[in-house]
């Protein structure tokens, strides 16, 4: 439970702010919420934008770059391994971050232990954290920021050739293992075998997987697949690089949709922020078949919006969602066999009962009108409890606390 703070503080707090402000990344989208709530919250904010580019345009972000005060206390947010010079320059530097296993990183670990104290999103963030450091970590939620998109969700529909009635379970995530995307189209096709009314859109990219192994790691799915189903099952690769509203409505009048009966949609490459969230509007049902999160941005927000929602019932999710309005999955831990930094084999992390999830897929769609509801309910309490004002308080508390101490 978020705890209940003053909601009015004498003592004026200067932060220092680094991140990824502007990256269309979990980091990314979190940072652009901290900044909100802490600025709901009286605090004065600097920020260093610490990326080489600027996908995601935020002008209110973009208003508090670089402004010149005399810090209190210095945030970073992002991969501590790219932190360690700020932890030698800055005395007073909070760690914010988070992991996905059952341990985190060997290299992590004198890092963080240099710094003033670690705020991690989830409970299951800080007995991870707990285990290897003497830092003390804080649990600091991240907040919610409603959903708006300057683009229409008809726009998603004629991008990737569907209609107004059609049923669409859906998925934003970077294509990695650890997001289990075989796992979750796997799933789809045992839950709807042949129907014509029912599609699964994968947004991804993919910056951590070789596109090409992807391919692979599909074909091989299909074939067995059409094995045991006599070959009807379709996955279409649909590549879109929206990059604004105009070329967005330019590719779908110029759209090729002769791939209608292909069900499983996977669009790779570069969207606006603004259709994304029309993907996120557009959407019928979240499903998330993770091994291990942080946190989620994409499945917190479909679960805050009332969107109905599928999720392994393991680590950083469960602080949001509740088996009274979601759709949880049960796993097994089994041993990390992805295969890039930071991830080991000592390392556990959740394989999701994929026939439990394709069960739920059909339960979704063959009771939409209940499951609305219980999703309807189960957003207005978070949109309550995860507030930016509720978290900016929060935030605000600790820095003013940690102040006092120093």
């Amino acid at each position: 439970m978020v705890e209940s703070v003053p909601a009015r503080e004498m003592k004026q707090i200067d932060l220092v702010f680094y991140g990824y402000f502007f990256e269309p990344t979990g980091y990314g989208e979190a940072s652009r919420a901290y900044i909100r709530a802490l600025h709901s919250a009286g605090v004065n904010l600097s920020l260093v934008n610490l990326a080489p580019r600027m996908l995601v345009k935020d002008s209110f972000i973009q208003s508090l770059l670089n402004r010149p005060i005399t810090p209190t206390l210095h945030i970073y947010h992002g991969d501590p391994n790219l932190m360690a010079p700020l932890a030698h320059l800055f005395p007073r530097l909070i760690a914010m971050t988070a992991w996905e296993t059952n341990r985190i990183p060997n290299k992590w670990v004198n890092i963080l232990n240099r710094v003033l104290e670690v705020w991690v999103p989830s409970q299951h963030n800080v007995e991870v954290f707990r285990r290897d450091l003497t830092t003390p970590i804080i649990r600091m939620p991240h907040p919610y920021v409603p959903v708006n998109s300057l683009i229409d969700s008809s726009m998603v529909d004629r991008l990737v050739g569907l209609r107004k009635e059609d049923f669409v379970f859906y998925s934003i995530f970077t294509w990695q293992e650890r997001k289990n995307p075989i796992g979750i189209i796997e799933a789809f096709l045992e839950a709807f075998p042949r129907h014509s009314d029912v599609f699964l859109v994968l947004k991804t990219i993919f910056g951590l997987t070789e596109q090409r192994a992807a391919h692979g790691e599909i074909a091989d799915l299909m074939r067995r697949i059409r094995r045991k189903n006599g070959g009807n099952s379709k996955v279409k690769i649909v590549k879109e690089y929206a990059c604004s509203a105009v070329r967005a409505v330019i590719d779908a009048m110029r759209g090729n949709h002769s791939y209608r009966n292909e069900r499983v949609k996977i669009a790779a490459g570069f969207w606006s922020d603004d259709l994304v969230k029309a993907l996120a509007n557009r959407g019928n049902c979240y499903v998330s078949l993770h091994r291990g999160e942080g946190w989620c941005y994409p499945l917190f927000n479909a679960a805050c919006n009332g969107t109905p929602v599928i999720a392994t019932n393991h680590s950083g999710p469960m602080d949001y969602l509740q088996s009274d309005y979601q759709h949880m999955v049960p796993y097994v831990p089994i041993s990390v066999a992805q295969n890039f930094a930071n991830f080991t084999t000592n390392m556990l992390w959740a394989e999701p009962d994929i026939s439990h999830a394709a069960f739920l897929m059909r339960y979704v769609y063959e009771n939409q009108a209940e499951v609305i509801e219980l999703a309807a309910r189960g957003a207005d309490y978070l949109k309550t409890k995860y507030s930016l004002d509720a978290i900016g308080r929060m935030a605000a508390h600790r820095l003013r606390t940690l102040s006092e101490q120093l």
